[in-house]
């Protein structure tokens, strides 16, 4: 049997019309089509709302965001290639022997699935639908037309300092409101970055390997590496050592990665602290990046947990970034605040663009404000006199 369900298949209302990705692990992604128009029109009543609660949350800005709606969507099906196979009429079970690890993983699949449906952020991709079919596990989510970050830098686009900047500070948004659930995504890489549209919001993806707080204990054997953004601790530690400061080496390899169109040193392979790319491509990354970022990148690799940032808020800190999601414009955006901090590759503002005030820009602005006061109300006073003393 295919690896794959075959083109035109239908599972659940949904047909099946490509493969988007096959990651040789977990899972399988297909396009699909949702043949059922009465369940279009209501996911298109559900994103109207998830994105009125999003300016209620995030601003005026956030209901802007593009959430595809449909009939297009991606379906993800929880097939794990090393220990499940496919029979006939698309059927799944284990292989030989496998039952146990088998139903490990549909677990977390499902705990998976579950977490995504109920988590809503800008830059957290969003899940519909989810069904059992064939003895397995689909969910369905939104279709992201932009392709991934890793597509886009392995096609020649090495990204300057403040493109990426732009998608990290979502990005890290997005890990501060997963932070904020106990949990942890723990397979970052420039895969799992997406972009709704081609410069469109950044999305963060696959979170089959997440921490998910009452999730089922993760063995040292089933532990998810992604050579080479998996900080050391994900080859020689158990479950008990992943954190937040895994989720931060991870995006600070990846921010590496699309600075220099290199490969990183796998984290099992670097011996001493210092840059986790090779010489030349960090050389070029030093002649293009500011100081500040450079630094801060990393920290973020430290091979030391310790020494790491342990949070994605104080990552962002450090990168200048304010933290908070920017879903609509985010690369416009947030070269903006870029231009401002002195980023290299920043434009400068463009005519009619609101830009972020400092803190002494606010204060100097409360003082003004506040001697305006004073002089008037000393107007006042002197006016109310003067036709007393002429009484007088």
């Amino acid at each position: 049997m295919a690896l794959e369900i075959s083109k035109g298949t239908v599972i659940n209302g949904y047909r099946i019309d490509g493969l988007l990705s096959d990651d040789g692990n977990f899972a399988i992604v297909y396009l699909a089509f949702d043949t059922d128009m009465a369940r279009v029109q209501a996911r298109r009543e559900r994103i109207a709302g998830r994105l009125g609660r999003w300016r209620e949350r995030y601003g005026d800005a956030a209901a802007q965001t593009r959430i595809d709606p449909g009939p297009y969507v991606a379906l993800k099906e929880f097939f794990p290639q090393s220990f499940g196979i496919r029979r006939s009429r698309n059927m799944v079970a284990a292989a030989g022997g496998q039952g146990d690890v088998f139903a490990w993983g549909r677990e977390r699949f499902l705990r998976e699935s579950e977490f995504l449906a109920d988590h809503s952020h800008p830059n957290v991709v969003a899940v519909f639908d989810r069904f059992s079919a064939h003895n397995t596990e689909y969910y369905v989510m939104e279709r992201l037309a932009g392709g991934s970050l890793k597509k886009l830098v392995a096609g020649g686009q090495v990204q300057s300092e403040a493109q990426v900047l732009a998608w990290m500070g979502p990005i890290l948004d997005a890990l501060g409101s997963i932070e904020r659930r106990n949990a942890n995504h723990l397979d970052i890489s420039p895969s799992n970055i997406m972009f709704r549209t081609a410069g469109g919001d950044p999305v963060l993806v696959d979170f089959g390997a997440a921490r998910i707080s009452g999730s089922t204990p993760v063995h040292k054997s089933r532990l998810v590496v992604t050579d080479p953004y998996s900080g050391p601790e994900k080859y020689h530690q158990t479950s008990s050592r992943l954190n937040a400061s895994t989720d931060v080496y991870a995006l600070g390899a990846t921010a590496f990665y699309a600075l220099s169109g290199a490969d990183p040193i796998a984290g099992n392979s670097r011996r001493t602290d210092g840059p986790p790319v090779g010489s030349a491509a960090f050389g070029r990354i030093r002649h293009n990046v500011s100081e500040r970022i450079v630094h801060a990148l990393e920290k973020a690799c430290d091979l030391d947990q310790s020494k790491r940032f342990d949070s994605a808020a104080a990552f962002a800190a450090a990168l200048g970034l304010a933290h908070t999601t920017t879903p609509v414009n985010v690369v416009s955006r947030s070269l903006e605040t870029a231009a401002q901090s002195g980023v290299r590759g920043a434009p400068q503002s463009r005519p009619g663009t609101t830009l972020v005030a400092q803190k002494g820009d606010s204060r100097k602005l409360v003082l003004m404000l506040g001697c305006g006061l004073v002089v008037l109300l000393l107007l006042i006073a002197v006016i109310i006199a003067i036709p007393q003393n002429a009484h007088s």
